[in-house]
């Protein structure tokens, strides 16, 4: 608290001296006090907790609604069990319809007499007047009845004919001929090399006489398709037709004078000659001729068919001996055939499995028996390659090449220019037809003068 005010004098020094922390300290305590409440131990039971009874009316009837709902389902029977229940009170299928009352006397007097219907009695008595005879044991040891032997055989299931496969005798790791050795013996070297050579030989020889492709057709300049042989045979006699059109154009330019002449008779020399008409003798005489050489062969043949009697057991000896050469062919070439499909590749594919080359060193690389001038082969994964083909774990395979495609070159102001060259030549042809024309008209003009 301030001092009491009855001095004013020393005013400004006691302003200065004035202590607030008590009131700083009060109001700091009521603003948290209101912000936070009073305190909960301060409080009773009945300030610190309440009942909530003012629910909602309409949220408890939307909870009463559900609750019925699911008491309804809960109370309603599956879709099933009204099926099953549905089914148990269908009405029974009645097997057979009743039999209606026959008005006849008969059936009357039956129906009083006995329950029992005609069809039955029927059947009784044919089994009361049936004899033992008929009558058949099926466990008694009777013969079997030949009729009954097709149902008792069982026949073995018919499985589809298939080819049967070859087994491959082709082993993991072939080994080469001993000439393929590193330093073979000279007789076995060169044998290897041989073998090498004569399958290069071999590849030549067969590109050569037997090619695969077509004979190419040529296309001259003038567009028309020429094949190769056409062509060497018109380069060959070229000259001859040259010499032939030269002799032609000389005799043309002597017989200018003489034309008009040779055009009324050059017609009568150009006619063919047609085959003379033969006449009845003609026909009668060939006809003779022909039944004489029908006449003639049958002589023959009956001539040679007596000679063959004859020497019938000459022509069995050659027969049984032609027989015996013809099995002993077969017989060599299925051997030779089992041989190869022993050792060939099945088919896998398209291309035809192609062995490799063995690996011969030359005469200039054999090193005399030293490793360590022995040149190193980096085949090994080519070898394991081939290999796996040739024992038909893998299909055999063609190294693809690459594809040039072909490049389209455009040329600048081409197309007026063909055009253009296509006119000129369009107007070169006009000029000639039109100087031919005149020539015509001028020689047709002579030939009336020189015919009147």
């Amino acid at each position: 608290m301030a001092p009491n005010n009855h001095s004013r004098k020393g005013k400004k020094a006691w302003r200065k001296n004035i202590d607030a922390t008590e009131v700083e300290a009060f109001i700091e305590e009521e603003t948290t006090k209101e912000r936070r409440g009073p305190a909960a131990d301060t409080l009773a039971d009945d300030q610190l907790f309440f009942v909530d009874t003012s629910a909602d009316k309409e949220e408890a009837k939307a909870v009463q609604e559900g609750k019925q709902r699911k008491r309804k389902l809960e109370a309603k029977p599956l879709r099933a069990l009204e099926i099953i229940e549905r089914a148990h009170k269908a009405k029974k299928v009645i097997d057979s319809l009743p039999i209606k009352p026959v008005n006849n006397l008969t059936s009357r007097r039956n129906s009083s007499s006995s329950s029992v219907s005609l069809k039955s009695l029927k059947k009784l008595s044919a089994l009361s007047t049936r004899s033992d005879a008929d009558l058949r044991d099926l466990w008694a040891d009777v013969p079997v009845d030949p009729k009954f032997e097709i149902v008792n055989e069982i026949r073995p299931p018919k499985r589809p004919c298939r080819p049967v496969s070859s087994t491959n005798k082709v082993k993991a790791v072939e080994v080469d001929a001993a000439g393929c050795s590193y330093n073979p013996d000279f007789e076995q070297h060169q044998d290897a090399l041989a073998t090498v050579v004569a399958k290069e030989m071999n590849k030549i020889l067969k590109a050569e006489l037997y090619p695969v492709k077509a004979i190419p057709f040529m296309v001259p300049s003038d567009g028309k398709s020429v094949s190769e042989l056409d062509q060497y045979l018109e380069d060959l006699g070229g000259d001859e037709e040259d010499e032939n059109e030269l002799e032609e154009e000389e005799e043309g330019v002597k017989g200018v004078e003489g034309e008009g002449s040779e055009a009324v008779g050059s017609g009568s020399n150009k006619n063919p000659k047609l085959p003379k008409k033969k006449t009845k003798k003609d026909r009668l005489r060939d006809e003779r001729r022909r039944a004489e050489e029908a006449v003639g062969a049958q002589k023959r043949a009956l001539k040679k068919q007596r000679k063959d009697v004859e020497n019938i057991k000459e022509l069995l000896k050659e027969v049984v001996e032609e027989e015996a050469a013809q099995k002993v062919r077969l017989e060599r070439k299925q051997a030779d055939v089992a041989e190869k499909e022993a050792y060939a590749p099945p088919k896998l594919g398209k291309h035809k499995f192609q062995p490799r080359t063995p690996t011969v060193l030359t005469s200039d690389e054999l090193t005399g028996g030293c490793l360590r001038r022995l040149s190193a082969s980096p085949m090994g994964m080519a070898d394991r390659f081939k290999s796996l083909q040739h024992r038909g774990l893998l299909e055999p395979r063609v190294k693809v090449g690459k594809t040039k495609s072909v490049k389209i070159v455009y040329e600048k102001n081409a197309r007026r220019e063909k055009a253009e060259a296509g006119q000129a030549e369009i107007r070169e042809m006009q000029q000639k037809t039109k100087e031919l024309r005149k020539k015509i008209k001028k020689d047709q003009e002579k030939l009336t003068d020189s015919f009147y």
